[in-house]
């Protein structure tokens, strides 16, 4: 019961001081503010994505975002996956600030492709490629049924 209630106090702060930033972000709930707060930074080119990073909130804020469409081999035949790289982040979540940068989320899954940290997550590997192995098939077809 003492961890619930903290929990709940805890995001009464962070509404709270999400509420204080000078981006005039109005409403009762986290999510709420946090769609103002992506709004303000696609006005400046840059990306948000706020939420849960279980069990913590934390943003992630890069700058630069690019799609290339990787060929996957699935069992019932080649498919199209989007993988969004991305670049030149400002912030990387709580598990990235709370290890000093050692640790961190290297990327997801959502409906409309793989996000991956192009610096330090989502090793993308196809034959030919840098950093590929000899007759190592790339480990994309091992992830791509989340997506279909």
């Amino acid at each position: 019961m003492a961890v619930q209630r903290d929990k709940k106090t805890a995001e009464m702060n962070l509404l709270k001081s999400l509420k204080s930033l000078p981006f005039n972000a109005s409403g009762s709930e986290i999510h709420e503010v946090e769609a103002i707060i992506s709004q303000k930074f696609k006005s400046i080119g840059w990306n948000f994505l706020g939420g849960v990073t279980q069990p913590y909130f934390g943003p992630y804020i890069y700058e630069k975002l690019e799609e290339k469409i990787y060929s996957v081999e699935l069992p019932d035949g080649n498919r199209n996956l989007p993988v969004k790289l991305m670049r030149k982040f400002h912030s990387l979540s709580w598990l990235d600030y709370a290890t000093f940068g050692i640790c961190g989320t290297g990327g997801w899954a959502k409906q409309d492709g793989l996000y991956c940290d192009q610096v330090s997550g989502c090793l993308l590997y196809s034959e030919g490629s840098p950093g590929a192995f000899p007759g190592r098939r790339s480990p994309l077809p091992k992830v791509a049924w989340l997506l279909v």
